[in-house]
């Protein structure tokens, strides 16, 4: 058998009591006069008992009788009938015994002890036969001998009279509908109008004055107004607002929905004329439609007419509703493509006036800067000049002139090795300290400390060392002036070159030089972490080298703050096809979250988890924006350990300039 096969449902009876002994002689005896029709089981407790038989109910099954014994300790039997019987799936179909001592004559239903095997054979097969009669006649095959003959004759019988009446009852019903289907729905009233007044020897007439309420939403429905003259006004009220619904004019039947599904009034229904009416009660109602069939005819049709109206309304209204959401949705989805393009275009003026700013602000600093720097230039070497012949004054004037041009323009050195050369002369003259005096002046080795200090007293010596230090230091100072000035002008240049050109479009362009002023501004950032150039031999481009700017500034800040102060940076720039230009920003930071990949260039996404940045960075948003209308794409490549974002570049951008749309 497949799984899908539908499962078969067994027929349950259940039998409580307080002694097992008790219980399990019933249910023998049941299962006996059951022939096995049925299942039996016999519980002493309660909760066992309450478990299966919801068990049962959940899957399926059906529960055919209930035996109780009303003794059963901690338990009411009485009141656990009455709530088993509130179950809805049991309350229609399950027959349920009370059984009782039979000094106890108050039980529901008493069943006196001793059982008889023949009353109780009786019982079941009665109780069996109705249960499968009632709610499972297409079982009834199962039960087969065991039927109680007597009642399934009756059943039969009962069933082909109802049968005769309901086909007798349609086929009227659906000649009437043949016949009056081009009848007006006037005409129809009018018949049942003739119809009633027939049946109830012409009832009277009401005059109804404009205002009266003839229904209350809400309330029960006593009584059908048939208008034969007026309006009727038909509203609800919503939220403390009126709403109305529609009049329905002479000829109509107010209350008749109501009352076909006994439920109270669902609308208001106010005189909006004055109206002349019948009146008919429920009970007038009920006395026409016995004496007339064909008034029920008339009363049937109309109902379904009015019901057709009320459904072709409710779709029509249905129809309107979802043309105004389909219309609302549309224009939604404008407004916020409109709105998006808006914060775009804004974000753009926003950055571009700061870089219009900051264009200027660099300009002014710029011009600023550079007569004192270029002071600075021109006096370190007037001063180097001059000081370059002082040495030789001394008596030792030689040697002298070599500390000064060796701390003048030796280049620096790290401490790892100064380190290990006042280690190793150290060893040669046995005096770490001294060592270290004689390394901060150039003196490295055993033969400059002969030629330098060699064969001279300890006082001399200390003066010798004394003077060095000093021609040593002014050389040293002189080369820390003159590099921090180059050091000033380079990043002024930078500076310069990084908001340059006013946003507008420049030819011949380098990126690498570009990335590079971007990397020289960030320096202060940078420390700790290494930076990998791997510049390739590329063509200059078209571009508008402001904007490019901005974008080396996001992408390599966010860079640095992924790796949170220690990593390797990796720049690398190659040839694209067609002339273009690759440029490839690599980190070592942790990577990317792989649900935030798809966002990180919507508008307003950040993953810097509530800390505030301060910086030239216009979030990653406005960085494809800049590179997208360059005509170029930014993608990213992210794992743990390693984000790469790829910009591509064409030789030349499209002609709208960046700020246009």
């Amino acid at each position: 058998m497949s799984d899908d096969t539908p499962r078969q449902a067994n027929y349950y009876a259940l039998c409580l009591g307080e002694h097992r002994d008790e219980v399990d002689d019933l249910v023998g005896r049941i299962t006996k006069a059951t022939r096995g029709v049925i299942v039996v089981e016999g519980f002493v407790d309660v909760d066992p008992f309450q478990e299966w038989m919801s068990r049962l109910v959940a899957r399926g099954d059906h529960v055919v009788l209930v035996i109780v014994d009303d003794q059963v300790t901690a338990v009411d039997g009485p009141a656990l009938l009455d709530e088993i019987g509130a179950t809805a799936e049991l309350e229609a179909t399950t027959r349920m015994l009370l059984v009782s001592h039979p000094e106890d004559r108050e039980g529901i239903v008493e069943v006196v002890r001793p059982w008889s095997d023949e009353g109780l054979a009786h019982l079941a097969q009665s109780l069996v036969t109705v249960y499968f009669v009632e709610h499972a006649p297409e079982d009834m095959e199962r039960i087969g001998e065991f039927a109680d003959t007597e009642l399934l004759s009756v059943a039969y019988t009962e069933t082909e009279k109802e049968l005769q009446r309901t086909e007798s009852q349609m086929e009227r019903l659906q000649r009437s509908f043949f016949v009056d289907a081009g009848v007006p729905d006037d005409e129809v009233e009018r018949r049942m109008i003739d119809e009633i007044d027939r049946a109830l020897a012409e009832p009277e007439r009401v005059a109804i004055p404009a205002g009266t309420v003839l229904l209350r939403h809400g309330q029960a429905v006593d009584r059908i107004w048939i208008v034969l003259d007026g309006e009727v006004r038909l509203t609800r009220t919503v939220e403390g607002r009126e709403i109305v619904l529609h009049l329905r004019t002479a000829g109509r039947i107010v209350g008749l929905m109501a009352v076909a599904r006994n439920q109270p009034a669902f609308m208001d229904a106010t005189a909006g004329t004055d109206l002349t009416a019948i009146s008919l009660t429920l009970d007038e109602l009920d006395r026409a439609l016995r004496g007339s069939e064909t008034l029920a005819v008339h009363f049937v049709t109309a109902l379904l007419r009015s019901m057709v109206r009320r459904h072709q309304r409710s779709i029509d209204l249905r129809l309107q509703v979802d043309q105004l959401n389909l219309e609302l949705a549309r224009d939604k989805d404008q407004l916020a493509a409109a709105l998006a393009r808006l914060e775009q275009a804004q974000t753009r003026l926003i950055e571009s006036e700061k870089m219009a700013t900051l264009g200027q602000l660099v300009a002014g600093i710029g011009h600023e800067l550079n007569n004192p720097i270029a002071a600075i230039g021109r006096a370190a070497d007037f001063i180097t000049e001059d000081l370059s012949e002082l040495p030789l004054a001394h008596s030792d004037g030689v040697m002298m002139q070599q500390a000064f041009d060796e701390a003048l323009h030796r280049p620096p050195v790290s401490t790892a090795e100064e380190r290990n050369q006042r280690n190793a002369l150290a060893e040669t003259i046995g005096d770490r300290a001294l060592a270290g005096r004689l390394v901060s002046v150039g003196i490295t080795d055993a033969a400059d400390f002969e030629r330098a200090l060699g064969n001279l007293s300890d006082d001399e010596r200390e003066q010798r060392l004394v003077d060095l230090e000093r021609y040593h230091q002014l050389g040293l100072s002189l080369r820390n002036i003159r590099s921090a000035a180059g050091r000033i002008s380079d990043l002024v240049g930078s500076l310069r070159s990084y908001a340059r050109a006013g946003q507008g479009l420049a030819t011949g362009v380098d990126v690498a030089a570009g990335i590079e002023d971007t990397l020289l501004l960030l320096g202060h950032e940078l420390r700790g972490i290494d930076v990998e150039r791997e510049y390739g031999d590329v063509p200059e481009i078209a571009c508008f080298p402001g904007q490019l700017n901005q974008v080396w500034t996001n992408l390599i800040h966010n860079a640095i703050r992924a790796m949170d102060g220690s990593g390797t940076l990796t720049v690398r720039t190659s040839s694209a096809p067609a002339g273009g230009v690759r440029v490839e920003i690599e980190d070592t930071g942790p990577g990317i979250d792989p649900s935030h990949i798809d966002q990180i260039f919507d508008m307003h996404f950040t993953t810097a988890g509530g800390r505030v940045d301060f910086g030239l960075g216009l979030g990653l948003r406005l960085a494809k924006d800049i590179v997208a209308q360059h005509g170029g794409t930014i993608e990213v490549d992210s794992e743990p350990g390693r984000t790469c974002f790829l910009v591509t570049l064409p030789p030349e951008p499209p002609e709208a300039t960046p700020g246009e749309s």
